[in-house]
């Protein structure tokens, strides 16, 4: 036999061997019932409140507390585009109380005459918000005629929103309180960037999917190996430890995929709206798909380092609580990037919710491959040097 025919052999014999190991995973995977009861379910639920839960996009925008002070500076002052189209003393007025706030560190402001211009930087999530002075804003107020200042709001990053809103309700009621405006004085709120239908599953399914996508696929593959015993017959025949990793990490992300199938067919049947154009759901699919084999690579990895399958659920526990506790706390950029909640959320919101370029997002993109590569081949030498139980 030619030293090709044998190549050509072992190669066949390998491919062989691992497409047996994968589908042995996958079997092992869907007899578990009571954990695919659980894979299959957590996704659905998720799905259905964030279609009949309470409360909506409208509660959010449309209060307007009376001013009891301006409070604490936000950490992340929102960015606040300010057009005077009046052009008089009180409109003048309107503005240095603006300029104020953000002398004071409560906002970041961009004063614009070019409406057009300011909602690019909207649509971009470049700004938070625009507040519109209309022409005869003075002339209204000195008759006693209720004049009305627009406010459009980016209303796609919900938690933005809410600082920006409480922001714009805040300079409005104290303008009002200042010049004992009541009720001669009225604000339009305008929603920039939500469908029609199916708001609030829109708005939570860039924070939601990819949480459960990651939480699920960590849970399960962080037992894989520390809880396979056959793992340590297996190595005694020619099969090795390169093949056994990579067909638990194949196996666990066809599981991944099926799940990530069913929840975009629900998702989409429910009304949820995905932008970007052609390949728009591929992509949807993508990202998501790359979150879940963050949690597969953070699983295979929490399961060669623990020693019993109670660490690994441990090791879970902290990494999940870390990672959904950065996410709403931590501001420092290094972290968020190597947090794969983040960037799957970032990916989501820009390409598939604003309807980004994924040029734009590279980054993103980036920085959850680098992890994966990075703890994908930290398990393997890990798992290398572990001794097999004999």
């Amino acid at each position: 036999m030619s030293e090709k025919e044998k190549k050509n052999s072992f190669l066949k014999k390998s491919v062989k061997r691992f497409w047996g190991l994968t589908l042995k995973e996958l079997q092992v995977l869907l007899k578990d019932r009571i954990a695919m009861i659980i894979t299959f379910s957590i996704p659905i639920i998720v799905i259905i409140i964030l279609v009949v839960g309470p409360g909506g996009i409208e509660d959010l925008i449309s209060s307007e507390p009376g001013f009891t002070g301006r409070g604490a500076p936000p950490s992340e002052p929102p960015i606040i585009g300010l057009i005077d189209q009046d052009q008089t003393i009180l409109s003048s007025e309107f503005v240095n109380l603006t300029l104020d706030y953000e002398k004071t560190g409560y906002t970041h402001l961009i004063l614009s005459g070019d409406q057009n211009e300011l909602e690019i930087l909207l649509g971009k999530n470049k700004i938070d918000a625009i507040v519109i002075i209309p022409a005869l804003f003075e002339y209204n107020l000195s008759i006693h005629f209720p004049a009305i200042l627009t406010v459009e709001f980016d209303t796609i990053d919900y938690a933005a929103l809410q600082n920006t809103q409480a922001l714009v309700a805040s300079l409005v009621n104290e303008f009002k309180y200042l010049h004992k405006f009541t009720g001669v004085f009225n604000v339009q709120y305008h929603r920039e960037g939500l469908p029609e239908k199916g708001r609030l599953i829109f708005l939570g399914s860039p924070m939601f999917f990819p949480l459960c996508m990651f939480a699920i696929a960590a849970l399960i593959a962080c037992q894989t190996i520390v809880s396979d015993i056959p793992k340590d017959r297996m190595v005694l025949t020619p099969t090795n430890k390169y093949e056994i990793l990579a067909a638990k990490l194949v196996a666990h992300q066809a599981l991944m995929s099926l799940l990530i199938i069913i929840m975009m067919i629900l998702s989409v049947s429910f009304g949820l709206e995905i932008r970007g154009g052609q390949g728009r759901f591929f992509t949807y699919f993508f990202i998501l798909f790359m979150v879940a084999l963050s949690g597969v690579v953070w699983g295979l990895f929490m399961s060669v380092i623990a020693k019993v399958p109670l660490n690994a659920l441990q090791f879970f526990i902290f990494l999940f609580l870390f990672w959904v506790i950065a996410g709403f706390f931590v501001e420092n950029p290094v972290i968020l990037a190597l947090s794969p909640l983040d960037n799957g959320e970032k990916l989501l919101m820009n390409i598939c919710m604003r309807g980004e370029s994924i040029w734009w997002n590279m980054k993103y993109f980036g920085y959850l491959g680098l992890q994966i590569g990075v703890l994908y081949i930290l398990a393997q030498l890990i798992f290398n040097r572990k001794k097999t139980m004999l």
